[in-house]
C-alpha cells in the first residue's frame, strides 16, 4: 500500500526582504553561527555571571566545539560590551624641583 503524494493547497509565500537578505548573508565566522540556536540562553547566563570557561565546557557538552576565545568575543559583540580603556599615566617630576634660570 503506497501513501498518496501530498499536495499542499496553499503555494509556498514568498520570503520577506529580511528573511532573504539573512539567508543571502555569508556568515563571516562559522564557529559561530552554531550558537544561533543557544543564543538567548547563553547571553542569559553570561549576565547572571557564569564564566566563559563553564559557557565553553558546557556547549562542548552539547557537542558544540568553540573555541573560548571566540566565544568571549562573540559574547562581548552580542551584550554591546565595549573593551576596558587603557590610560596612560600621567608624567611626574623625579623629584619635584624645577630648575629656574
Amino acid at each position: 500500500m503506497s501513501l498518496p503524494a501530498y499536495n499542499s493547497t496553499t503555494p509556498p509565500s514568498s520570503p520577506t526582504l529580511a528573511e532573504a537578505v539573512a539567508r543571502a548573508r555569508w556568515p563571516r565566522n562559522r564557529a559561530t553561527v552554531r550558537l544561533e540556536a543557544q543564543r538567548d540562553e547563553l547571553l542569559r547566563l553570561r549576565q547572571a555571571g557564569e564564566s566563559i570557561g563553564s559557557l565553553v565546557g558546557g556547549l562542548r557538552a552539547l557537542g558544540i566545539e568553540i573555541g573560548h576565545e571566540t566565544l568571549r568575543r562573540w559574547l562581548n559583540r552580542e551584550l554591546g560590551t565595549k573593551p576596558a580603556r587603557r590610560r596612560r599615566r600621567k608624567k611626574q617630576a623625579a623629584d619635584g624641583f624645577t630648575l629656574t634660570a
